[in-house]
């Protein structure tokens, strides 16, 4: 899996959106943590702009918007899951990488099936039994294609 996240991209694909992010998050904070009016309209006066204030005040701001890009960054890794997995039904290691996520979800003590709506919250991988089915969906597909 780690080779197709090599040859799919999506280290690269990762590593931009995180850093759009970041940026996003600076430049936000640099113009927030520079205005006198959010001060002013907290009760401060125009000399004083206390950093830790303006942190407190962006962080609260920021959260629910952060709650909303953690929802979408959860889908799009567990999208690029279920296509690391495809690759590796497409290089005929389906049953290596099954048994190799089934020892890891054993060892971890990790739920099979989680509710989908948590799931979508909460964790950034699917289920196991969820990788299981679309490994054996994406199988038949490529047999499908074989023949």
């Amino acid at each position: 899996v780690i080779r197709a996240d090599w040859k799919l991209s999506h280290t690269i694909k990762g590593f931009v959106v995180q850093n759009i992010l970041y940026a996003a998050i600076f430049k936000g904070f640099g113009y927030f943590l520079n205005d006198p009016n959010m001060y002013l309209s907290f009760g401060f006066n125009d000399s004083e702009m206390p950093v830790v204030i303006g942190l407190n005040f962006f962080s609260y701001i920021i959260s629910p918007l952060a709650a909303a890009v953690g929802l979408m960054l959860n889908s799009l890794t567990r999208k690029l899951e279920f296509e690391a997995d495809a690759f590796a039904v497409q290089l005929g290691k389906a049953r290596e990488l099954k048994s190799g996520l089934t020892k890891i979800y054993l060892s971890n003590l990790a739920s099979y099936d989680v509710d989908p709506l948590y799931q979508m919250f909460h964790h950034s991988h699917p289920s196991l039994l969820e990788r299981l089915r679309f490994m054996d969906e994406e199988a038949t597909r490529v047999d499908k294609k074989r023949l």
